[in-house]
């Protein structure tokens, strides 16, 4: 569990939101048209620089990412553990940052290049770093991204079922029991992406962090009507996550049902380019009633 926190954290970034870089006075004289460099810790980021035509810049990216635009792309260690001398060789002249690292914000200053720390943890955010970038590189395939992304959200919402389910998101649980959850409060993507999809997020409570632990006496309370499994949760082999669920809590109506399902790939859980894929696998498991997998299109 310790070690897919972590990952969640890397994932969705932490510490406060910014959408501009850290100011230093001693950067080195560049224009950003000129700046060919990037060194990118943050996964989402990464998806987003691609999708908007600046990929090509990157020389490095965090071990935690794992886009496959990015595969030859060096590894510098993690947010928690970076590899500064790594990072020193490969001369980069800007960094992008997923939430806060003191080091790395010292270190670029010790190099002379901007610092920009970005966080995506709702759809409103992501939107907002992509115009931001739109901004800084003066350029237009950002807010173009953002216009086709809000077109097929649009398309979703219009097939969203008739009836709205009650929806438990779990990004969290112990590899060998439907125990130990970590879910999705009501201000992450994840759960706007479900409201879009035409879901009903259960609990629904206000002053909660993004994701936080739920008790098994809160779980028989809202009774949800699915669950999904949101990201790269560990099962063990010999079993499946619905069967992990029915040893544990056999009456709750997702569970008797059959409506419990497993989004496992890791862009599940990344705010960027593919959220509206993400939106749309949502509703296909809200419109199917009786599966164990998402179906196959």
């Amino acid at each position: 569990m310790r070690f897919f926190l972590l990952g969640v954290g890397l994932f969705l970034g932490c510490g406060p939101s910014a959408t501009s870089p850290v100011a230093n006075s001693e950067e080195k004289r560049l224009s950003m048209e000129e700046r060919q460099r990037f060194l990118v810790l943050g996964p989402s980021t990464v998806e987003t620089l691609f999708a908007v035509d600046l990929g090509h810049r990157i020389v490095g990216v965090s071990d935690y990412c794992h886009s496959p635009a990015a595969a030859g792309i060096p590894r510098v260690g993690g947010i928690l553990n970076p590899n500064l001398e790594r990072i020193i060789a490969l001369k980069p002249d800007y960094f992008f940052v997923q939430g806060h690292h003191q080091s790395l914000q010292n270190l670029a200053h010790q190099q002379r290049v901007p610092y920009q720390e970005t966080r995506a943890d709702s759809l409103e955010d992501w939107f907002s770093f992509v115009r931001h970038l739109d901004e800084q590189f003066s350029q237009t395939s950002g807010e173009a991204l953002i216009q086709v992304i809000q077109k097929e959200l649009r398309l979703i919402t219009q097939s969203a079922p008739k009836k709205s389910p009650s929806v438990l998101l779990v990004i969290g649980r112990q590899p060998n029991a439907a125990v130990g959850l970590t879910v999705s409060g009501p201000s992450t993507f994840l759960a706007s992406l479900l409201t879009l999809a035409g879901g009903t997020l259960v609990p629904n409570t206000e002053n909660v962090p993004d994701w936080y632990s739920l008790s098994e006496e809160a779980l028989f309370e809202i009774n949800p009507d699915i669950i999904l499994e949101c990201g790269p949760i560990p099962t063990q082999p010999s079993f499946t996550p619905l069967q992990l669920w029915q040893a544990a809590y056999p009456s709750l109506p997702a569970v008797k049902n059959k409506r419990v399902f497993p989004l496992s790939s890791p862009s599940i859980t990344i705010p960027g380019p593919k959220v509206a894929q993400t939106a749309a696998l949502i509703q296909e498991c809200l419109l199917h009633k009786f599966a164990e997998t998402v179906p196959k299109k």
